[in-house]
């Protein structure tokens, strides 16, 4: 499966109807969540993939040929993508949840119907055996489907969390790289850089 289409998978939302209509269903912020983890999923992991080319190109450059300036830009946008990423990683915690609700209510639904199955065995009511049969049907087709969905958002999520992961030791990099290559400028940088960061965790 192609990137691309390893993002393009249906809404959790749309997966669920008829007998379902008695299961849990989304909350607004489970549904905003699913919906942005949809919507900038695959757009931020190729925005990663994009920095993590350009910061190993910058440091596999041979030193004459180094540019402060655009190393400074690719490292800003590096960590800019980085932070925007570990925000996303939240929606998909969130849908996540959301998904295993829906999971856990499903699980009701199939032992309730069981119940009334056996009700109308004992009883003798083909009718009613017929419909909660149907039903039971109904109910292990959706949960078979929100298992799959939770399987694709955790392989999702998991994805973007190790392409972060990457984009963090390479920023490290190149931000080391900053320092040691580009002279006084980058000494600089890197000095009031560390400042910021030691200030922000005082305030933290």
């Amino acid at each position: 499966m192609g990137s691309r289409d390893f993002w393009a998978i249906a809404g959790i939302t749309t997966i669920v109807g008829g007998v379902a209509l008695a299961l849990y269903s989304l909350t607004e912020e489970e549904k905003k969540a699913e919906e942005e983890w949809r919507e900038k999923g695959h757009e931020l992991e190729e925005e990663i993939d994009r920095h993590t080319r350009e910061i190993d190109s910058h440091i596999k450059q041979r030193q004459a040929e180094y540019n402060f300036y655009e190393m400074r830009k690719t490292y800003r946008e590096s960590v800019a993508s980085s932070s925007a990423a570990y925000e996303l990683l939240k929606s998909a915690k969130t849908t996540l949840n959301g998904i295993n609700k829906m999971i856990a209510s499903a699980k009701k639904q199939k032992l309730y119907l069981e119940s009334i199955l056996e009700n109308a065995k004992r009883n003798r009511d083909k009718t009613l055996f017929s419909k909660t049969i149907q039903e039971l049907k109904d109910v292990n087709i959706i949960r078979k489907r929100l298992f799959e969905e939770r399987d694709i958002y955790q392989s999702q999520k998991d994805n973007l969390l190790q392409k972060v992961r990457e984009i963090n030791n390479r920023t490290h990099k190149l931000k080391e790289c900053i320092r040691d290559n580009c002279g006084l400028l980058g000494i600089e940088w890197y000095q009031k850089l560390q400042e910021r960061r030691l200030a922000a965790g005082r305030l933290s």
